[in-house]
């Protein structure tokens, strides 16, 4: 879990580097993930709890594995290998700094070191570039990363602000894999982020995730706020605390998450282990539940 987080970080802060010395962007038709259900707050009772126990796990799991990186980027402690990648992405396109509009660079060779494409296209207005991964493999912290998709960085010239436009974009490693389409849109530090992301959740049903706030609290271990949209039932708030190992389906071994809804209705779910969960509904608990029996 920390280590898709830490990547999804190092493509967003490498390409905020380049950000200076190089245009770019390029926009295809293919058609990625959006959100299309409940945009109504949540009204959370006994007939919908469980499923927005999940779904705030899934909004959870998002959170840590994509937003807020600025943040993640500060726990992190193995800075090496954000340099490492941010220092292959300003390598390859140092050469390219002067391209004209709508040229494409082959960066494969500095950015999928285990196999696979990368490339970058620019844009007429200069300050957008395109990256596109096609199986793109590359080793960060022993374990390598298999990358699909595009990221649209757009800059803003007056004051460096940037934004990376996900489209079409899947993670995997070890197993694990998230695909989701967005946008997070930072100021020049990256220290100031703004997220709404829509994608594929534990139940494969496509939600929407805002307003997120990540803290490391240890290791593989998270601080989380934000706001998750069921698509069934609308958005919930969540907050809670929860440590990460090797479970299955990439749920936390540990902690408790908090969801509110419309009318001061309430829910927790807590993750007794790998196996099984406990959801409470209005400060009505409920036997626990196995993730294999629900996935």
């Amino acid at each position: 879990m920390k280590l898709i987080k830490l990547a999804v970080f190092l493509i967003v802060s490498s390409l905020a580097l380049i950000s200076c010395s190089s245009g770019g962007g390029s926009s295809d038709d293919d058609e990625g993930i959006s959100y299309s259900g409940n945009t109504s707050q949540a009204t959370i009772d006994n007939t919908n709890a469980q499923r927005l126990g999940i779904t705030s796990t899934d909004g959870g799991g998002m959170a840590v594995n994509s937003e807020n990186a600025p943040i993640s980027f500060r726990s992190a402690t193995n800075h090496a290998s954000v340099e490492d990648l941010s220092a292959k992405i300003l390598q390859s396109m140092s050469a390219t700094a002067n391209r004209t509009a709508n040229q494409t660079q082959d960066i494969s060779a500095t950015m999928c070191d285990q196999g696979g494409s990368a490339s970058v296209t620019s844009s007429n207005s200069g300050n957008s570039a395109t990256i596109r991964f096609e199986e793109c493999r590359t080793l960060i912290d022993l374990d390598v990363f298999t990358i699909n998709g595009r990221a649209v960085l757009t800059v803003n010239p007056n004051d460096n602000s940037f934004s990376i436009d996900y489209q079409n974009f899947t993670m995997s490693v070890a197993g694990e894999s998230f695909t989701f389409d967005g946008t997070i849109a930072c100021d020049s530090l990256g220290d100031n982020c703004t997220v709404s992301l829509d994608f594929v959740g534990l139940d494969d049903r496509v939600y929407r995730l805002q307003n997120v706030t990540i803290t490391s609290t240890g290791p593989d271990s998270f601080s989380i706020s934000a706001r998750v949209y069921d698509p069934d039932h609308g958005y919930v708030t969540i907050n809670g605390n929860v440590t990460y190992g090797s479970c299955d389906y990439a749920v936390p071994s540990s902690g408790s998450i908090n969801f509110t809804g419309a009318s001061g209705t309430y829910g927790s779910i807590t993750f007794n282990d790998c196996d099984s969960f406990t959801v409470s509904e209005n400060g009505n608990a409920e036997p626990a539940i196995n993730w294999s029996d629900i996935l």
